[in-house]
């Protein structure tokens, strides 16, 4: 903004701010700063970014179980319950703060699938050279399945991997 267009600002909205000195408006600033969420500092911002790495566990948990991505809805009200038993009613209502519908559940569970794609897809390209196995069969009810297996070495071991079906 104009510098000009900013002064009439504060003369005509906010002629009791005129005279403030500079020291003011340095730690309205830093106050304006410590209130936005996407600060480190702040504390929302801590209690989102651990919330959102227990419902990412409880995702992988679920993921590795195969169970219904709906079960961490089922299992949230007992899970309260024990830790209000055991730790109090604090804990129990920051447990409460952690999402574990079964959307969530199956986002988290997408992204994490896509970092491990990306992250095997750069393990092979640093290896440079790699084979790929297929396999194809068929299901129960007569589909196709073609599952890829890769293979490569990396820092003198060869890993072999589940690319994708």
């Amino acid at each position: 903004m104009k510098e000009n267009k900013l002064k009439r600002h504060l003369n005509t909205v906010h002629p009791t701010l005129v005279n403030k000195p500079l020291q003011f408006w340095k730690e309205h600033q830093n106050k304006i700063k410590r209130m936005r969420l996407d600060c480190p500092s702040n504390p929302l911002t801590v209690s989102l970014q651990k919330t959102t790495k227990a419902s990412f566990d409880v995702a992988w948990k679920i993921a590795r179980s195969k169970k219904a991505h709906n079960i961490g809805e089922e299992l949230k009200p007992a899970a309260i319950s024990m830790v209000r038993t055991v730790c109090g009613d604090d804990i129990a209502n920051k447990l409460k703060l952690i999402p574990l519908s079964d959307n969530t559940i199956k986002r988290r569970i997408d992204l994490m699938s896509e970092n491990i794609l990306k992250q095997l897809l750069h393990q092979v390209i640093a290896a440079n050279k790699f084979s790929i196995q297929i396999d194809e069969s068929v299901d129960i009810q007569n589909n196709a399945q073609l599952m890829v297996f890769i293979r490569y070495r990396s820092t003198d071991d060869f890993h072999e991997e589940f690319f994708f079906l």
